[in-house]
């Protein structure tokens, strides 16, 4: 081992690192053979959560106007799609504003159920 300089000895100490880190790793794969999928199955589950908690956050946080949201705005809410908010525009061209947030269910579609869902999410 004389003849072998330091530089090459620190090359093949390199590669018996690298070597002996891939044999643990197929040692790791052969053990527990659904590790990765539970690792990938945990990730995404955290982020899911994340997700949900952010979207959670931004409904909480956000109370529309329905006497001057714009159809855009209507959106936001959760459980208004498109026809809805259409409706409710219409409600109020044909109507005029609302006059108490309880008038919503005057608009085809909302009904005691689907008000109840709404109202915290929603003034005049």
């Amino acid at each position: 081992m004389q003849d072998v300089s330091l530089e090459k000895r620190k090359v093949i100490i390199f590669i018996l690192g690298i070597l002996i880190f891939s044999l643990g790793l197929s040692w790791i794969k052969k053990a527990s053979p659904g590790l990765s999928k539970q690792l990938l199955c945990i990730r995404q589950d955290q982020k899911n959560s994340q997700s949900d908690l952010k979207n959670e956050e931004d409904s909480v946080t956000k109370i529309i106007s329905i006497n001057s949201a714009d159809q855009k705005n209507l959106l936001n809410i959760p459980g208004i799609g498109p026809v809805i908010s259409r409706r409710i525009i219409e409600y109020r061209k044909t109507n005029g504003l609302f006059a108490a947030i309880e008038d919503l269910q005057k608009v085809k579609g909302i009904g005691p159920k689907k008000f109840e869902l709404l109202k915290k999410h929603i003034s005049l």
